[in-house]
């Protein structure tokens, strides 16, 4: 092996030591359940045609047999859905992934306009300040009983 020359690895068969799966199981996952939950992006067609990776490509994903997946056709599928690559990567639960509820919320923001994310942003900011108010007033009232 030439000494300039970088050695080819497989990136989909490592797996990171703080995932519970294998990356190309997490991929299937992921991508079988954003599909489910979006109607534009249902079939695999839908999916190959919005990213730009071939369908066999999309398949082998979805069936966990992403030997030879690039990590540029990766990059494409979860552009197709608004993830980022490590959304889309990381396995829900863990630190860095978002569970699926929270993967939908953050797709959906995204494809807001900057007004809208506006009035979401307000709108959890306030809920949140909400909460934390009856948060302390619930301790206080729980101290005050004591």
């Amino acid at each position: 092996m030439d000494i300039h020359q970088q050695p080819q690895m497989d990136f989909f068969i490592m797996q990171n030591h703080t995932m519970k799966k294998p990356i190309k199981q997490i991929m299937s996952e992921r991508l079988d359940y954003l599909m489910r939950v979006n109607p534009s992006l249902e079939t695999l067609q839908k999916v190959a045609d919005k990213s730009g990776v071939g369908y066999g490509t999309v398949r082998r994903v979805k069936s966990a047999d992403a030997v030879d997946v690039s990590l540029e056709n990766i990059v494409q599928i979860a552009d197709a859905f608004n993830l980022s690559i490590a959304e889309f990567l990381s396995e829900p639960g863990t630190a860095g992934g978002l569970d699926s509820e929270e993967s939908v919320l953050v797709q959906k923001f995204r494809t807001l306009c900057k007004k809208d994310k506006t009035e979401v942003m307000f709108f959890a900011s306030s809920k949140a300040a909400i909460n934390k108010v009856m948060s302390e007033a619930s301790g206080n009232q729980d101290q005050s009983q004591s």
